[in-house]
C-alpha cells in the first residue's frame, strides 16, 4: 500500500497522517516515480511484475483509492519506474525488471483510460538486469536513460526520437567492482551553465558523482575517441548503497546557505549528506532507523499558521499569521517499517 498524504510543522505532534492510502499491489512495492499530467499523478512498480498508475489528490477520503490503471507484461518484478518527456512534449514511462528488459510506456493524456489494463509497451529493450534507471533530460541533446547493472557498470540509452531507443554503448560507465543499485541525477550552476551530474551508489560501499558535461553531446566528427567523465568517489559507508537523492536546487527543500545536494543510505543503517563539490560528507545521521534503509527524498514543509495573531487598532486579535517559510526536511524508508524525518535547518 502507498500512504498520499502532507506534512506540516507542528511541535506538539509529531504524528503525520496520510490523506488516503493507495491500495492495488499484491507485493512489495519497489519504486515510485511522479508524473506531471492532469490524468495521472504517481506511478509504482511493485514485486508482483505490475506497475499501477494513480491520480490522487487532496479531495480524496481517507478509505482506500484504486489505481486508475496497470501496466503488466514484465515478467518479473518490477526494480524502477521513471517518468520523462520528449522534446516533442509527449509524455513516457519506462520500467525496468527482473526479466532483464526496460519497457517503455506512453502516458500521454488519452492513451490512458481508466481501468484499463495495458500489456503492450510501446518498445522493450534487451537490457540484461538493470536494478534503477533515471531519466537525464540534456538541453539541445535529447533525452537518456542511464541504467546501473550487475556489473558495476551504467549504460545508457537515447530515448529521444519516437522511434526505438537506441543504446548508445560509447557512453557507458564501468562505475564500480559491484551491483550499481541507486542512481540520481544532480544539476549545479557553475559559471551561469546548468552542469548535469549523474551519482551512482553500489554495493561496493561507495557513491561516485560523474560530472557528465559534454557526455551525452553529440561526438565530434573528427574524434573517435571519447574520454571518460571525471569523477568523485565519496567513501564512508560499510555496506552497500541503496538509495540516493539529490536535491532539486536552488529554492528547493535544502537550505540556501548550506552546501547540501546529495543523500546517500546504506545497508550500514546511516544516512549521509554529502558536498558535491569537494566529496565531503557534510552530515551522517546514524541513528534512527532499527533496520536497513531502502529509500530517501528531499521535501520541504507546507507553510503553517503562526501561534501568534495580528491584532486591529483596537488590539483585538485578528487572523492568525501565516508563516511563508518552508522547513527543509529528507524524509526515509526502512525495512523497520518506518518513514522518519530528518530536519535540515538545524546544524
Amino acid at each position: 500500500a502507498l500512504c498520499f498524504g502532507k506534512t506540516e510543522d507542528d511541535d506538539d505532534d509529531d504524528t503525520i497522517g496520510p490523506l488516503c492510502v493507495l491500495e492495488g499491489h499484491s507485493g512489495r512495492v519497489n519504486s515510485i516515480t511522479a508524473i506531471s499530467k492532469e490524468s495521472i499523478r504517481l506511478a509504482s512498480g511493485s514485486r508482483d511484475g505490475t506497475v499501477a498508475l494513480w491520480a490522487p489528490h487532496a479531495d480524496f477520503p481517507l478509505d482506500d483509492v484504486p489505481p486508475i490503471s496497470r501496466l503488466t507484461g514484465h515478467r518479473g518484478r518490477v526494480l524502477g519506474v521513471v517518468a520523462f518527456v520528449l522534446p516533442t512534449g509527449e509524455s513516457r514511462l519506462a520500467t525496468t525488471s527482473t526479466d532483464r528488459t526496460i519497457r517503455i510506456w506512453s502516458t500521454t493524456d488519452g492513451t490512458i483510460s481508466e481501468n484499463h489494463v495495458q500489456k503492450k509497451p510501446l518498445f522493450i529493450l534487451d537490457s540484461g538486469l538493470v536494478y534503477a534507471v533515471v531519466a537525464l533530460h540534456r538541453q539541445n541533446h535529447g533525452v537518456f536513460l542511464a541504467g546501473g547493472t550487475l556489473q558495476g557498470d551504467v549504460h545508457f540509452w537515447d530515448v529521444s526520437g519516437p522511434g526505438a531507443p537506441v543504446r548508445r554503448n560509447e557512453l557507458s560507465l564501468k562505475s564500480h567492482d559491484d551491483r550499481v543499485a541507486a542512481l540520481a541525477v544532480c544539476s549545479q550552476v557553475q559559471n551561469t551553465q546548468t552542469v548535469l551530474s549523474l551519482a551512482t551508489g553500489s554495493n561496493d560501499h561507495t557513491v561516485r558523482i560523474w560530472k557528465l558535461l559534454d557526455h551525452l553531446s553529440p561526438p565530434a566528427p573528427t574524434r573517435s575517441y571519447r574520454p571518460p567523465p571525471k569523477c568523485h568517489v565519496l567513501r564512508g559507508h560499510s555496506d552497500a548503497v541503496v538509495a540516493l537523492a539529490a536535491a532539486p536546487g536552488p529554492n528547493s527543500a535544502v537550505p540556501q546557505h548550506a552546501p547540501i545536494a546529495l543523500a546517500s543510505a546504506s545497508l550500514d543503517k546511516t544516512i549521509r549528506l554529502w558536498d558535491m563539490h569537494s566529496g565531503s560528507a557534510l552530515r551522517v545521521f546514524a541513528q534512527g532507523h532499527a533496520d536497513h534503509l531502502t529509500g530517501l527524498a528531499f521535501f520541504h514543509t507546507l507553510p503553517t499558521p503562526s501561534s501568534f495573531s495580528s491584532h486591529d487598532e483596537n488590539d483585538e486579535p485578528t487572523s492568525p499569521i501565516i508563516s511563508t517559510t518552508r522547513r527543509a526536511r529528507l524524509a526515509s524508508i526502512s525495512d523497520d517499517a518506518t518513514l522518519r524525518l530528518w530536519d535540515l535547518d538545524n546544524d
